[in-house]
């Protein structure tokens, strides 16, 4: 508002606008699936004006990444997969007037039908024993192929684990 003595004049309003570049508030999850099933990537951010997103695709361990036709949704789902696509690496770009975002990297593991990830079916049970005395501790896994085993020791109450030599037995 502008006054004098004559009077005054008002302006016409002006309105500010705050942009806000892109942040990731969700980061896509490394995915396991059989081949021949689908996997689904999912990621977020907050931004103004709202970003949006491109998924970009790497097949050569996140050295080089390519955009993915047509994926501009938040979640990303790729058809069948096949082993050949075992270890891609999905991620997406949020960008705005503002900047622009990437997540992390999420890793698509692809199984055939029949690998199998390790599975305990015996789990080891607390020992008692004299001092002196032996104690055997027997576990036992299954999975396809079949899994290794290697025994851990903590001495201060599973805050850290550390390997134990030649431990590499179910009993």
């Amino acid at each position: 508002v502008f006054t004098n003595t004559a009077g005054s004049a008002t302006t016409n309003a002006a309105t500010l606008t705050v942009n806000e570049a892109p942040a990731i508030t969700t980061h896509p999850n490394n995915q396991t699936v059989t081949e021949g099933q689908t996997a689904s990537f999912s990621a977020e951010a907050s931004g103004t004006p709202s970003p949006t997103v491109q998924w970009q695709l790497s097949t050569d361990s996140g050295s080089t990444w390519n955009d993915i036709s047509e994926a501009t949704s938040t979640t990303y789902t790729t058809a069948a997969t096949t082993l050949s696509m075992n270890g891609y690496q999905y991620r997406a770009v949020f960008t705005n007037t503002a900047g622009s975002a990437t997540t992390n990297a999420a890793t698509l593991t692809v199984m055939t039908a029949t690998t199998q990830p390790p599975l305990i079916t015996r789990q080891p049970v607390d020992q008692m024993v004299e001092v002196g005395k032996t104690a055997t501790f027997i576990s036992i896994g299954d999975g396809t192929p079949s899994p290794t085993i290697q025994w851990q020791l903590s001495t201060n109450g599973g805050r850290k684990w550390k390997n134990i030599p030649d431990a590499t037995s179910s009993d």
